[in-house]
């Protein structure tokens, strides 16, 4: 038996038949004959099979700064130069930021086919450039290979657009079809937006539903006679609430709808499922707006009361790209009428990454991560500063998966000083590292057959009212909005 058969068979043995991780195993450490005898005795194990993370081989190999043979036989094996990982890293990032001296790996992947030029459209470092990338993470090789190359582009281009003028044609355009630049960020995106085809979205939802309704009133038989795929569609949810959708677009008429069609606003305006949340934030706006005023929402489908923001701080926990947040800069702009607000996102998303809402005066970013315990001090000082300047702070969770619900309604307690909790529970924690004490709950006051995120809506609602508020009353509601196109409706508010 050779040396690299022998290896193999140990490491199969060491873990238990996994040939998935022994092939990870000797990718991260470039023993590329071991991964030669592994492949050809076992035809059936894919090139790109995924590790957790969805990591495949080629990722494996670059994290561990391979740069040798290894990679050269991964490419040649088919292995996919382009995979995305669950963080949204493909090869040429990972090439970049773990392989430091030399650039073979990332030549090899030129080589292979892919692009050096364009923005990364996902992930971490979406709207970056590999050159953006390589000078963040100060990788000397790369930038001098990625500035060559691309200065050569240049060079070519130059003489195609000359040679194409010359004979009377006309001079390429770099800008897509359907897509402008970001005057902010200078990123290629689709323009006009989602935002703006909003209520044709909503008609197009609205004529599903009838056509649904109609296929319901079909013979049993003609029911029998439709394929998998229409019954399908048939029973999927379809909402059809535009109660919040008219009030965006009527505001300050409409005004504030077309501030967002703007192309600055493209982190939010080209969402998917925007329609549903934008019914999530105006749902959550709402109960701002009770808790400002004092009313009890505990039976509310949204208040009907106009949105009028004025001395509030509001502080969106976990805000993702925060259309909560540019929704407020746009509904109650800082124009002079004495509102006094100020609106702040938190997230651990870094700020490039964001949407540029803070180009208004009265909205910013936090890049924090809320779990870590500095987080809660250093936003206790910012609520205090901000009550000095007149304002009332509401804390607003919306869409929280987990443990962040939990999170945000102990950061509430924490902070005498926040009027309200606005929070819109998302996901069960996951029993792994999730709330503890959340499975004796169920056991000892759910039922059987009970929808469970109806349970952890009652169970959050407890714990809000388990919060020790000996200064003032505190006032805990949770009630269902219907008018949130979504299942997940559920809103908890505390007020002090």
């Amino acid at each position: 038996m050779s040396s690299a058969a022998a290896r193999v068979q140990q490491a199969i043995q060491n873990n238990t038949g996994y040939l998935k991780t022994v092939l990870h195993k000797f990718c991260g450490a470039g023993d590329v004959e071991a991964v030669k005898y592994l492949l050809e005795t076992n035809p059936n194990l894919d090139i790109d099979v995924a590790s957790k993370g969805k990591n495949t081989a080629l990722h494996t190999a670059l994290s561990h700064n391979q740069q040798g043979e290894i990679i050269d036989y991964l490419i040649e094996k088919g292995a996919n130069v382009n995979a995305f990982n669950t963080k949204g890293f493909n090869p040429l990032i990972l090439s970049i930021i773990h392989c430091r001296h030399g650039t073979r790996a990332l030549q090899k992947l030129i080589d292979a086919g892919v692009d050096y030029e364009a923005r990364f459209g996902r992930g971490k470092f979406s709207g970056l450039t590999p050159l953006d990338l390589a000078n963040v993470h100060k990788n000397e090789g790369v930038q001098t290979l990625l500035n060559t190359l691309l200065a050569k582009e240049n060079d070519n281009l130059t003489c195609v657009e000359i040679s194409s003028e010359g004979e009377g044609g006309k001079e390429k355009s770099k800008k897509t079809k359907n897509h402008d630049t970001c005057p902010i960020c200078k990123c290629c995106v689709k323009f006009p937006m989602k935002v703006s085809f909003l209520e044709r979205d909503q008609i197009n939802a609205e004529t599903k539903w009838q056509e649904r309704n109609t296929a319901r009133n079909n013979t049993i038989e003609e029911k029998k006679e439709q394929d998998a795929s229409n019954q399908k569609q048939l029973e999927k949810e379809l909402y059809v609430s535009r109660k919040y959708l008219d009030e965006f677009l009527n505001h300050n008429s409409g005004l504030a709808y077309e501030k967002l069609c703007n192309i600055e606003y493209h982190g939010i305006g080209n969402k998917n499922k925007l329609r549903k949340e934008l019914t999530e934030s105006y749902s959550i706006l709402h109960a701002v707006q009770d808790c400002c005023d004092g009313v009890d929402s505990s039976n509310c489908q949204g208040s009907d009361s106009d949105l009028d923001f004025r001395n509030v701080f509001l502080i969106d926990l976990c805000s993702g790209k925060s259309l909560t947040t540019a929704l407020c800069g746009a509904l109650f702009p800082d124009d002079g009428e004495d509102r006094n607000n100020h609106f702040l996102a938190v997230d651990r998303l870094p700020v490039h990454l964001v949407p540029h809402f803070m180009q208004d005066r009265h909205t910013s970013y936090l890049s924090r991560d809320i779990m870590l315990e500095d987080f809660l001090q250093e936003l206790k000082q910012e609520v205090e500063r901000q009550s000095l300047q007149g304002r009332q702070a509401i804390l607003v969770g919306m869409h929280l998966c987990g443990n962040l619900s939990v999170k945000a309604i102990q950061t509430f307690e924490s902070i005498p000083l926040l009027k309200g909790l606005i929070l819109s529970p998302c996901c069960l924690p996951k029993l792994r590292k999730g709330v503890t004490d959340f499975v004796d709950y169920q056991k000892k006051f759910g039922s059987v057959g009970e929808d469970p995120y109806i349970l952890w809506g009652r169970y959050l609602e407890d714990k809000a009212c388990e919060i020790e508020n000996d200064d003032s009353e505190l006032s805990v509601r949770r009630f269902s909005d219907e008018n949130i196109h979504s299942i997940k409706n559920t809103i908890i508010t505390c007020r002090r």
